[in-house]
């Protein structure tokens, strides 16, 4: 089996479906990575003083011109002084299980990859630093990827003792790293990485790769998501089979079926239902906010639309004086809470059961002494079509 790249672990510890993808090993290849690529490839070619070459870019990357001016829009607000450092040039790096640096295409090696930039401190000879620029169109929820270059440089340069490890997103100039509780600058040191994280980091990986054998119906939607194609996504695929006959997950639980099957069937869909939720929410925003912009005539006598709404409410703590001054306090107590319009009837009537028209003097009485205030709500739904607005 391929070793596993430090770019693709967080994908792997997060989503199981996407081990499933490949065969061979963690693949990931989309036009957000792409661009991301393109990104750092611009950011290096920065770095090392050269002018930029779009055109060169577009080319090798497969970009589109959109693609392109964004790139070019990008701010570039991150510029790191290497004046006191020595950047490495081959940065494709390999260790094994032990933490033994390795051949990249060694049948031994466990974890490969290739930091954006390392570098190692000239006058203080066992600091390191490794950098990984971010285009800033993924948010890192993770550290697996700092964490897996952090043991590359240990294991393939043993002179070093110390590893300062960043996420840098020069687009949107801010940078991501290991902190203390103060949030100081927490590097990574050799003794505290090879005693305390490469242990834990190698039997989580061992866990994750077995999941491709073990695990059938196991994933998450997440960010990683945006790194693989829809129909290579067994999640995806399985809400498509869901949506086109619904009703065949439904019959797989028999009414007289045991707890156990009945847990095997939560497991098994839970996740499915979280696509779905994911899908619904997504369309659901979608077609309220057609709603809101304009009406859609339904063809059926209805119409899809908004219908504001004006929503009064009172303030509870101006109006409580007088809530207990007309109708005592434990009568307020009982009712008091949120508050709307109907609640104030409510107030009126139980103070003044047998006067009519009350609740318009309460009212009026409330909104001098700013008690009231009233907003403007959207109401996106399915109307029965207003025929006199139609005729006018």
């Amino acid at each position: 089996m391929k070793p596993i790249r430090a770019s693709g672990l967080g994908a792997l510890m997060r989503c199981q479906a996407h081990l499933r993808i490949s065969k061979g090993g963690i693949n990931t290849g989309s036009d957000a990575a792409n661009f991301g690529s393109a990104f750092h490839r611009a950011q290096e070619l920065k770095r090392q003083g050269q002018v930029v070459d779009y055109d060169s870019l577009m080319a090798e990357f497969a970009l589109t011109a959109e693609e392109i001016e964004e790139l070019k829009r990008c701010q570039w607000r991150i510029q790191r002084d290497y004046a006191d450092w020595n950047l490495l040039a081959e940065r494709s790096l390999a260790c094994d299980k032990k933490l033994q640096a390795v051949n990249p295409l060694d049948k031994t090696a466990f974890l490969t990859g290739h930091p954006d930039v390392v570098a190692f401190h000239r006058i203080h000879s066992t600091l390191a630093q490794c950098v990984d620029d971010k285009s800033g169109r993924l948010e890192q929820l993770d550290a697996w990827q700092l964490a897996a270059y952090v043991a590359l440089v240990f294991a393939n340069f043993p002179e070093i003792e110390t590893v300062d490890a960043v996420y840098d997103y020069p687009r949107l100039g801010t940078s991501v790293r290991r902190t203390d509780r103060d949030g100081q600058p927490q590097p990574y040191t050799r003794r505290e990485f090879t005693e305390k994280f490469w242990p834990r980091m190698v039997e989580a990986i061992q866990a994750a790769k077995a999941w491709r054998i073990t695990n059938k119906s196991g994933y998450t939607v997440g960010i990683q998501c945006s790194r693989c194609a829809p129909w290579s996504c067994p999640a995806h695929n399985q809400f498509r089979q869901m949506l086109q006959d619904p009703t065949k997950i439904a019959t797989q639980l028999a009414p007289e079926a045991s707890m156990a099957e009945k847990a095997a069937f939560v497991i098994e869909n839970l996740p499915l239902l979280k696509v779905g939720k994911k899908a619904f929410d997504e369309l659901d925003s979608t077609i309220k906010l057609i709603g809101q912009q304009q009406s859609v005539d339904l063809g059926d006598n209805t119409v899809f639309e908004n219908r504001p709404q004006t929503v009064t409410k009172l303030d509870g703590g101006r109006s409580l004086a007088m809530f207990v001054e007309t109708i005592g306090l434990e009568k307020t107590g009982e009712i008091l809470g949120p508050f709307s319009k109907s609640d104030l009837a409510e107030v009126v009537k139980t103070a003044y059961p047998k006067v009519k028209g009350k609740f318009a003097e309460v009212l009026d009485d409330f909104m001098k002494k700013g008690m009231v205030k009233t907003e403007e709500r959207s109401r996106v739904s399915v109307y029965a079509r207003n025929t006199k607005e139609e005729e006018q």
